[in-house]
């Protein structure tokens, strides 16, 4: 089992997405959303860093193989 601290890690691990500007590895603010006119939900991520925003159908996740098994 994971300690408290390796656990928080592993979480903010798999939760944090690399910015496609500025290729820091952050925890984005998250923006759901509708498109103007239409039912068709949209989610977008946008920097803390360099503002930069972004669309991604499939959130990338980073688990390293220390961490297989332990969830």
């Amino acid at each position: 089992m994971l300690s408290g601290q390796a656990r928080a890690k592993a979480y903010q691990d798999k939760i944090s997405q690399d910015c496609p500007e500025c290729d820091n590895r952050v925890l984005a603010i998250r923006i759901n959303g509708f498109y103007a006119g239409s039912r068709d939900r949209i989610f977008l991520w946008e920097c803390p860093i360099c503002d930069a925003v972004w669309k991604k159908t499939q959130p990338k996740v980073h688990v390293s193989l220390s961490d297989v098994g332990q969830v």
